[in-house]
């Protein structure tokens, strides 16, 4: 059984934002352009690659970047992944424990268990 373990979702440009993408052009030239041909990061779309590539199951997860605004939540993760293919899906909790001052977020924190004690997420 093949196993995908670290998939991002979300969607471009309403949580991925341009903002993101343009503060890692320095390191790998254009990523809009390079990253844009995998969106929309869907789950018909994954469903759809993870088949053709043989891939059972795979690990999902959101992404917090809090100076970029680049925002996908665990509830938009569990709510169009998990709940809706539990046998395909494992939620991951995308957890960042510190905010956009480099301080200590204990949002951070409680945002991953409520994730793992409401959703059922596996891990972060």
């Amino acid at each position: 059984m093949i196993i995908d373990v670290h998939s991002h979702v979300g969607e471009y440009p309403k949580q991925w934002t341009q903002e993101w993408f343009d503060s890692y052009a320095h390191l790998v030239g254009d990523p809009l352009k390079s990253v844009l041909q995998h969106f929309p990061l869907d789950r018909e779309k994954i469903l759809k690659d993870m088949d053709e590539a043989g891939v059972r199951i795979s690990v999902v997860m959101g992404f917090v970047h809090y100076s970029t605004s680049t925002f996908v939540p665990d509830e938009y993760v569990y709510n169009n992944f998990i709940k809706n293919d539990p046998d395909r899906f494992i939620g991951f909790s995308c957890v960042q424990p510190v905010d956009s001052k480099n301080e200590f977020n204990a949002k951070g924190l409680l945002d991953f268990e409520k994730a793992v004690t409401e959703y059922g997420f596996r891990g972060a």
